[in-house]
């Protein structure tokens, strides 16, 4: 039941706002979530996020897309390394 509350999603979205906020030892001011504006346990509303979905890197072979994968793979590394051990907190969906 506590996964299905939305209003644990609306948490998840801050925390994550706040783990990831530009601060002077790190660089995330490319990572951004979606703001929770209006939560409760069956309805969450977010601000719409203007970003291309990571889906659209993974299929484009050419050498143009290899390079971009290259640049994209050290930074999401990075993110997810910190999540992992830095925050202790993941949340994939």
């Amino acid at each position: 039941r506590n996964q299905l509350d939305l209003r644990n999603e609306r948490d998840h979205l801050d925390r994550f706002g706040n783990n990831f906020a530009p601060s002077s030892d790190t660089d995330f001011s490319k990572i951004s979530f979606p703001t929770p504006l209006l939560a409760d346990a069956n309805c969450l509303v977010e601000d719409y996020e203007d970003a291309a979905p990571m889906s659209n890197f993974l299929y484009d072979d050419s050498e143009e897309g290899m390079k971009l994968r290259r640049q994209l793979a050290g930074p999401l590394l990075r993110a997810f390394l910190k999540m992992v051990f830095m925050d202790n907190f993941v949340h994939s969906d």
